[in-house]
């Protein structure tokens, strides 16, 4: 409303004309509830209406009136209107006929377009399987790292700590060793 009000200070300070459609500009302060009272008390502001601009006011809403009733409201998705006499409707496909005059030919070319997808198709497959199977590696892999990672390296029977083999039990011992 602020920069509403400073572009109509502009204008009149400007002398560009105002029409009726601009309305009427409040001030940006706050404003009591006697100011918009006795605004209307006055009854309904009319602005003179060159006769021209009144029937096309009219129809125009006249127009919006028959969108409502109609169902169609402009702010809702409505289905695409399909283009009648544009650009498509001047233009026909290109004719298959002039390129396939029989119908042996016509087959021919199916034919060939088949032997196309599938030769796509095969080369496709072939990628997906290559990376299908690398990443397949890559998870055998990762699982064999976790699963080796989860197996014990030792144990306590793989240490046999009750054998005196090497006197590694006398490491505490602090008596000297017996003379022989």
């Amino acid at each position: 409303l602020g920069h509403c009000s400073l572009i109509s200070a502009l204008c009149r300070a400007k002398k560009v004309s105002e029409t009726h459609e601009d309305g009427r500009l409040h001030p940006t302060r706050g404003l009591s509830l006697t100011y918009f009272n006795n605004k209307y008390e006055r009854g309904e502001v009319i602005y003179p209406v060159v006769l021209g601009d009144e029937v096309d006011e009219v129809a125009h809403e006249e127009e919006e009136m028959n969108h409502f009733e109609s169902g169609t409201h402009p702010d809702q998705q409505q289905i695409p209107e399909v283009p009648r006499d544009g650009l498509s409707a001047t233009i026909p496909p290109a004719p298959f006929l002039p390129l396939y005059p029989t119908r042996e030919a016509w087959d021919a070319h199916l034919e060939d377009e088949r032997n196309v997808l599938a030769a796509h198709q095969t080369m496709h497959t072939s990628q997906w399987m290559e990376k299908f199977q690398a990443r397949e590696r890559q998870r055998k892999k990762e699982e064999d790292a976790r699963a080796a990672l989860n197996q014990h390296l030792f144990s306590v029977d793989d240490f046999d700590l009750n054998d005196d083999v090497l006197g590694a039990a006398e490491f505490m011992n602090t008596d000297p060793p017996a003379e022989s």
